[in-house]
């Protein structure tokens, strides 16, 4: 059944009723963020346009990485330094050009968006003397002379770059004696996708003991306290989001990411109860993250029934690990924590034919992907990627011209072409048929009480349903007949400042 039309005098006073009350309370945050990978050491000019069109899409963060390597080849004179002295003149400056654009409020020089720092691979001084050497094709040694980064990190280094990088970056005119006011960072993150040996090794033993949680667990606790130790109270620490897959073609070692997290939190669970690992001991961080990519699957794949990837749908599972954790004191500070997303994206044919969905597929599974994040309990994603690139096709804009990085210009940017998903992760809308069906989207000028109309096409004509407002996030639930459950074509409606029409949702895709 479909809904019924409205008539003429029905529809006038359709926008003067007032709601009736439904079952959902104010929705839950789901705050967007992006990353582009180009953006270190590109060309003069090009982090600051990067940023202004990571800004244009309406998202509230941007996540920057940077590699420890790069920062600090050899060991610095003051461990601990805020200093250009002790860093790589020319990655710290890099860095710098970086974080200025992303969060710098002054008019053409920053996007004002709050960064989130992420930071790993170790240095060569920073790792243990006993890394294996290039045993051929396979071997362990072969991936780490690829990823040289990754073997056994000295964590008491890795907490003094912390502190080092929370002081350089807290916002104090004091580094004005550089002639440069740099921005301040509130949120770091310590690592990335810990869980297989590309980024830290080693995962497990010859003698098949698991090593690699107590390896990050170390790490982690480490860069929490060195972010404290200067005394900032304002920091978040966001955990190294997890590979989904853990073992996957080419790589050597890994573990699944589900496994992984309750390593690392020092929790288990046999059959319904949740206890502490008694052999580790506690680790602190303010958010969780995980990397749900599925590239060759769908939105709608299940959660996995062995309960070890980390795909979209495992989310829950994984939050439930963090709550036990907490509940238990091995996650401290006991506080409840945040679940975020820090990279997830849909590649798309082209330019990569193995793996790309076809545009159109693309932008409804951003759309899919983002309810079901926010569904699962994710307060906050990252989207991966501003500009396809050879080696990564998820961006939200098709690539004009793929360059070295340093040869990445604004010019070059600027030609860029936006995909469909752009739209659909601009304005997410879908229809969402459950026991009772409901209207789920994200009004894009992210303003508290923007009205919402609902439209359905009936008889070949689009026709108003109900509607409801935008919550303080602009998150809007609204309720729908059950008589129109699963049925047909479907968009939003905001006012015009506010993003107008949404992407049209289709119940039978």
């Amino acid at each position: 059944m479909r809904y019924r039309s409205l008539t003429t005098a029905a529809f006038a006073a359709f926008f003067a009723m007032a709601l009736p009350a439904t079952a959902f309370a104010v929705p839950r945050p789901l705050w967007l963020g992006m990353e582009e990978m180009a953006g270190m050491g590109s060309g003069a000019g090009s982090p600051l346009a990067l940023s202004k069109r990571i800004a244009s899409t309406g998202v509230r963060f941007q996540r920057v990485s940077v590699s420890w390597r790069e920062l600090q080849p050899t060991r610095p004179t003051d461990a601990t330094g805020w200093g250009d002295s002790n860093f790589d003149q020319s990655a710290i400056s890099h860095l710098d050009d970086m974080l200025r654009a992303a969060a710098d409020l002054r008019p053409g020089t920053g996007a004002g968006l709050p960064v989130l720092l992420q930071v790993e691979s170790a240095p060569d001084w920073a790792q243990t003397s006993d890394r294996p050497g290039n045993g051929g094709v396979g071997s362990i040694g072969a991936e780490l002379s690829t990823h040289p980064g990754a073997w056994r990190p000295d964590a008491t280094e890795f907490g003094n770059l912390a502190q080092a990088l929370a002081t350089r970056y807290d916002g104090n005119d004091r580094h004005n004696t550089y002639d440069r006011l740099l921005p301040k960072v509130e949120y770091f993150q310590g690592w990335n996708e810990p869980n297989i040996s590309t980024h830290l090794a080693p995962q497990d033993l010859d003698s098949g003991a698991f090593v690699g949680a107590d390896l990050y667990r170390a790490l982690l606790n480490s860069f929490y306290t060195g972010l404290h130790a200067g005394g900032r109270t304002d920091v978040k620490v966001v955990a190294a989001g997890l590979s989904p897959f853990g073992r996957t073609r080419g790589i050597v070692q890994g573990t699944y990411p589900q496994a992984f997290a309750r390593a690392v939190l020092c929790v288990q669970h046999i059959g319904s109860a949740w206890s502490a690992n008694g052999s580790c001991g506690p680790v602190s961080i303010d958010i969780w993250a995980q990397h749900p990519y599925d590239i060759v699957g769908s939105p709608s794949r299940g959660p996995d029934s062995s309960g070890q990837k980390g795909l979209m749908a495992d989310i829950p599972s994984i939050r439930s690990a963090v709550a036990a954790a907490v509940r238990l004191g091995t996650a401290l500070p006991k506080v409840s924590k945040r679940m975020w997303v820090t990279e997830f994206d849909w590649w798309t044919n082209p330019p990569s034919s193995a793996y790309g969905k076809s545009p159109a597929l693309a932008a409804r599974y951003t759309t899919d992907s983002l309810w079901h994040a926010w569904a699962a309990g994710v307060d906050t994603l990252f989207w991966h990627g501003v500009r396809d690139n050879l080696n990564w096709s998820g961006g939200l804009w098709f690539a004009s011209k793929y360059v070295a990085v340093r040869d990445l210009t604004p010019e070059i940017i600027a030609a860029d072409h936006a995909k469909p998903a752009l739209k659909s992760f601009k304005w997410p809308f879908r229809e969402v048929p459950r026991r009772t069906p409901y209207a789920w989207g994200i009004v894009p000028c992210r303003l508290a009480g923007q009205k919402v109309i609902i439209e359905q096409v009936v008889r070949r004509r689009w026709r108003p349903v109900t509607h409801g407002t935008s919550s303080p996030s602009g998150v809007f639930q609204i309720q729908l007949s059950k008589r129109g459950r699963g049925v047909g074509r479907w968009r939003a409606k905001a006012p015009a400042s506010c993003g107008a029409y949404s992407p049209e949702w289709n119940s039978r895709w």
